[in-house]
């Protein structure tokens, strides 16, 4: 089957114009990225109306909490800022387990799909078989006589 030209332009091997298609997604996939998105837009939201509501509290309170680091020093800090960096501290060292853990396997996948090709060598062609008989000087000698 013919494709057709596109305002004059060939479509190339994969059919697009430009010869990169980006890989059709799965519906489930396309869910799954919805539902991710989502997630974080709503995390985001919740993060800025909680900021929103307890940056400044009552007059009678500064909106800092005090945070005693040593003896004699102390920091004040706005409560949202305190939470927020709270949360990432603890999400710092699982998000770099992750990422090392990603690492190791796609490293592995790597050497096990270069042992792989390394490994597998083309087949030996198969041997021709002739069809005809075959047929020696002396037996043309003998034919001739």
């Amino acid at each position: 089957m013919r494709r057709p030209l596109l305002l004059g332009t060939a479509m190339l091997g994969n059919g697009s114009p430009t010869g990169y298609a980006p890989p059709k997604r799965k519906r489930s996939d396309n869910i799954m990225q919805f539902l991710k998105t989502a997630s974080w837009v709503i995390l985001a939201v919740a993060i800025a109306l909680f900021s929103k509501a307890n940056w400044d509290i009552q007059p009678s309170y500064s909106g800092r909490v005090p945070i005693k680091l040593w003896d004699d020093w102390i920091l004040l800090i706005r409560l949202p800022v305190l939470i927020v960096s709270a949360f990432l501290l603890g999400l710092l060292p699982m998000w770099i387990f992750a990422r090392v853990s990603r690492w190791s396997i796609r490293r592995r996948l790597q050497n096990a799909e270069q042992a792989l090709a390394a490994s597998t060598t083309p087949p030996a062609p198969a041997p021709v078989i002739s069809t005809e008989p075959i047929t020696t000087p002396i037996d043309v000698a003998e034919t001739k006589l």
